[in-house]
């Protein structure tokens, strides 16, 4: 498996995205995710180009081409770790548990 297989899967997941949610963002089947993540075929420049945004990653990182990333910043905001983690486990949370978390932040 090639280190651009390995970043695809490793994204999404830290993401909290399944491969449908993924293929549905990307415009493309399902089974294409798969393929990527293992190694059987590669996206073309554009689908590259829209998982880095996706992921906030530069194509380098993606690629393997770089152990590291340069995050691209939002031009409204910048998530650090801490709140990027927040937002990962609100969106694996249930209902209740999404509920709880805005009440708590006197969202609704």
């Amino acid at each position: 498996m090639s280190q651009l297989s390995n970043n695809i899967k490793k994204l999404r997941e830290n993401y909290g995205y399944s491969q449908p949610d993924l293929a549905k963002r990307l415009g493309i089947s399902r089974s294409a995710i798969s393929m990527y993540e293992n190694g059987n075929r590669e996206p073309d420049l554009e689908v590259l180009e829209a998982m880095c945004d996706i992921f906030n990653v530069d194509l380098n990182y993606l690629t393997g081409v770089s152990a590291t990333t340069s995050v691209i910043p939002d031009i409204d905001f910048f998530l650090n770790d801490e709140e990027r983690k927040i937002i990962l486990a609100y969106r694996k949370a249930d209902e209740i548990g999404k509920q709880m978390v805005l009440r708590a932040l006197c969202i609704t």
